[in-house]
Order: C-alpha cells, then structure tokens, then sequence
C-alpha cells in the first residue's frame, strides 16, 4: 500500500464501460483482465498519522491501522468503495449526498483488488465476518459492484490456477530437466454473478 499515489485505469475504466453498455463473457473477461492488473485508490484514516522520511515523503508508519470509508446502499449491505484514479474519487467527494466522511478524505491509499479480496473474506480476531458485501468500484460513475462471492471466486480460481501452473513446472521440470511452462497469458473469466455450486 503506498500513500497518495496518483493512479490511472483508462483501459479498466473503458472495460467497465464496456461491461456495462454489453453484458457478455468477453467483456467479463476482460474487465476481469484490467481489474486484476489495475492499481486502484480509496480513501483512508491512518492511525497513527503518516510519518515524513528523509526526502520529505510521506510515508504510512509500521503498524498504524487503516481504515476505510464504507458506502452503505439504500438495502442495508456495505461496500468498501474504490476509485481508478483520483480525478474519480475528487468528483464522489463533491456529491453531497454521498460524500466521503471528512475523517477520511486527508488520504488516500493505493491498493489492488486482490488486497480488498482478503479484506472482504477475513475475519477479525473474534471470528467475525467483515461486514462489507463487495467493493463499489467508481461509485456513481462506472459503478461497477464486485459482490464477496465474486471475489471469493476469483480468488478459488487464481488459485487452482497457479496450483495448476506449478504441477506443470513440476512436471516439466522432471521430464525436461528444468524446463518450466509460460502461463502469461492466462485469463480468469469474470463470475459475472452468483458463482455456479
């Protein structure tokens, strides 16, 4: 997590227009692709505050606690929100019907969905499920909603396949003497819903 680094998305942003516009398996597909390569924002409260290094940046101290702002819908459920770039965040903090609580808006941190992946589906040291649903990505603008059961997908996905991947290497590396397979160019298909039991 860096402090206030300034972010850009167009390819994500345009995929989630995309998405949006047409609702088909390529577009999840490459929505997907962009959010799981992009870098987003959301503000942040950092207790204790950010410290100043050496060359005058700042910098979030070890083992201060961040917290982030949650956007509660008119249903009841929660969502941590995340922007693709500041411009995006600026604009949400000027609507007054959904502002950004002011403790929040002195920073903001950068992070990649996988980090809010394992926000949503940790516990706390009581067991506790979070009590966020998903993550609202440009909320009032793209506003594209990626629910718990999504991200727990993605990740169930991600993981079988790198167990796939390293089998591969495995065998690969038996049989050829440390030749390993390029999985760069795999792609994990967007859930585009309820993930299938």
């Amino acid at each position: 997590m860096k402090l206030n680094e300034n972010v850009s998305n167009p390819m994500l942003v345009g995929a989630m227009q995309l998405l949006k516009a047409e609702n088909t398996p390529e577009h999840q597909q490459l929505m997907t692709a962009e959010l799981l390569k992009a870098t987003l924002i959301s503000p942040a409260r950092i207790t204790p505050g950010p410290i100043v290094d050496s060359e005058g940046n700042e910098k979030i101290p070890q083992g201060a606690q961040i917290q982030f702002p949650m956007l509660n819908a008119n249903d009841g459920k929660k969502f941590f929100v995340a922007y693709t770039d500041v411009q995006s965040m600026r604009s949400n903090e000027e609507n007054e019907k959904v502002s950004t609580p002011e403790e929040y808006r002195n920073y903001f941190v950068s992070l990649n969905i996988r980090e809010f992946f394992r926000m949503l589906l940790s516990r706390d040291p009581m067991g506790n499920e979070n009590p966020a649903s998903g993550v609202v990505i440009n909320p009032y603008g793209e506003n594209v909603i990626v629910t718990k059961k999504m991200a727990l997908a993605v990740m169930q996905q991600e993981m079988l396949l790198a167990q796939q991947m390293a089998r591969k290497a495995q065998e690969a590396k038996e049989a050829e003497g440390g030749v390993s397979p390029d999985g760069a160019n795999n792609v994990i298909p967007f859930p585009g819903g309820e993930p299938k039991q």
